[in-house]
């Protein structure tokens, strides 16, 4: 039961720091590389899933790297395109 909570709560601040990330001021998008750097701990799939439950989107660039952004940041992200 301890092990269960704990883990939880591992994730939950796991979510909470991704959302920190994501809505940074200056940033719309953040590169899967940085997330992963300041989220150690976690297996890629696993980390890519906490971004999901944080409500982020995954983008591609041209350079096929991967970024991620909050789904509820896209009218900021088009704003700043035009």
């Amino acid at each position: 039961m301890i092990r269960v909570r704990e883990e939880n709560k591992t994730e939950f601040q796991a979510e909470q720091t991704a959302l920190h990330f994501l809505s940074h001021k200056n940033y719309t998008d953040r590169s899967f590389e940085t997330l992963k750097k300041h989220l150690g701990g976690f297996e890629d799939d696993e980390l890519r899933k906490i971004l999901v439950r944080a409500g982020a989107i995954r983008t591609y660039r041209e350079d096929q790297s991967e970024w991620w952004r909050l789904l509820s940041r896209m009218d900021e992200y088009i704003a700043k395109k035009k």
